[in-house]
């Protein structure tokens, strides 16, 4: 994922208006502290074929079933991660769990080992579509404090691993519970794609080389003086959330922000470092 750190907004496309940016600000440095430790955890093998995408709400409905009893149940949802790249990817666990150097440690819930290297799969839908192929959520106990990861690729859900880690933990102390109701990714992403201030078909159509997204829903959080809002942030880039190689070369992406109603919060351009073959 980009950085936004010291990167001005570029001038909005055409027929949008530039607005207020310091809430999806805030949205994409809190999400960016752990969204790469997330993505690199899974254990679901590769299908023989493109797993059906899914929304939000219905990798939600899986991964819930398949811990509704698990450790006594009681789980909260805190954290939803999409992937939508063209092409699956064969990613280090290790390299990807420390990314962003959250340092995060993961053990395996008993009969899902976790497995050196796992396959992100492909999906070549619309960007706007609010669909992955790939979800990541992350679930808390309240009464032992534990983070759990579920990955939901296509219809199957695998409760698969604790995340452990001061450091690690530290970083989602502040996430709250993610509410209900929560619009789901297909509508928060319609909103993003045709709203006419964010508008970001049109930001995609002008730049041929974003091909991924990457949607993170949230809780927010209760930090005193504001915080991370409860909501979604939305990641138009032109490469996914692993960039592999060696030379790469700063590339646009553009972020854009929804909150837990379904109306805009905001949006910014950021940074990433692609590959040179990217795109």
């Amino acid at each position: 994922m980009g950085t936004t750190t010291g990167v001005a907004p570029t001038s909005p496309p055409a027929g949008r208006s530039a607005i207020p940016r310091r809430a999806i600000l805030v949205v994409a440095v809190a999400a960016g502290v752990v969204i790469a430790g997330l993505l690199g955890a899974w254990v679901l093998l590769a299908p023989s074929s493109a797993p059906a995408p899914l929304s939000f709400s219905e990798a939600r409905a899986e991964a819930n079933a398949s811990i509704a009893d698990l450790a006594g149940g009681g789980w909260s949802l805190l954290l939803g991660v999409g992937v939508d790249q063209p092409r699956s990817q064969l990613v280090s666990v290790a390299s990807a769990v420390n990314a962003t150097g959250n340092s995060c440690t993961l053990t395996a819930v008993p009969g899902y080992p976790i497995p050196s290297n796992v396959t992100v799969p492909a999906y070549s839908g619309s960007l706007g579509a609010g669909r992955a192929p790939l979800w990541l959520l992350l679930f808390n106990q309240s009464r032992t404090g534990t983070v759990l990861l579920v990955g939901v690729e296509g219809g199957l859900a695998v409760p698969f691993a604790t995340l452990g880690g001061s450091t690690c933990l530290s970083s989602l102390g502040e996430v709250q519970p993610i509410p209900s109701p929560f619009v789901d990714s297909v509508a928060a992403d319609r909103t993003a794609w045709t709203d006419p201030v964010s508008n970001a078909s049109a930001f995609v159509g002008a730049d041929r080389s974003i091909d991924s997204l990457v949607m993170v829903a949230g809780g927010g959080s209760g930090r005193a003086g504001g915080g991370l809002p409860s909501g979604w942030l939305f990641e138009y880039a032109p490469c996914g959330p692993f960039p592999t190689g060696g030379a790469t070369s700063n590339q646009t992406d553009y972020l854009v922000g929804v909150g837990a109603d379904g109306t805009l919060i905001g949006d910014l351009t950021s940074t990433t470092a692609c590959p040179v073959t990217s795109g």
